[in-house]
């Protein structure tokens, strides 16, 4: 089992509750952080704040797998990718070794390098 991280984030309809039911879809979840509205980094200036938590996942996903994972909790949401770095109902980040050079067709958020 390896341990992950995802992240995920909301700013488009109901943010709490497309963070609630991504997290239940979730398997293998061990923890999961508070929730913390953010700014929008990036993207048009019309966005609004986004909710956003993260997910402890004790897993046998590798980092593939954990990318389609969270493209098909983004889907599931009806996430639409229209406008790079736009407002979305669901935005997943994977936090573990391995995802970003499995991502290399997704790049990451302008503000995924803070840890904090």
């Amino acid at each position: 089992m390896t341990r992950a991280f995802l992240g995920l984030g909301s700013n488009l309809g109901d943010r709490a509750e497309h963070l609630r039911l991504a997290v239940l879809r979730l398997p293998d979840v061990v923890t999961i952080s508070g929730v913390y509205e953010t700014d929008p980094v990036g993207g048009p200036d019309d966005q609004g704040p986004y909710l956003n938590l993260v997910v402890e996942l004790d897993t046998d996903l590798d980092a593939r797998g954990l990318l389609a994972l969270a493209r098909e909790r983004e889907a599931f949401a009806g996430r639409v990718r229209e406008v790079r770095w736009g407002a979305r109902t669901l935005d997943s980040w994977c936090r573990t070794p391995g995802c970003a050079s499995a991502a290399s067709s997704w790049p990451p958020s302008p503000a995924s390098h803070r840890t904090s």
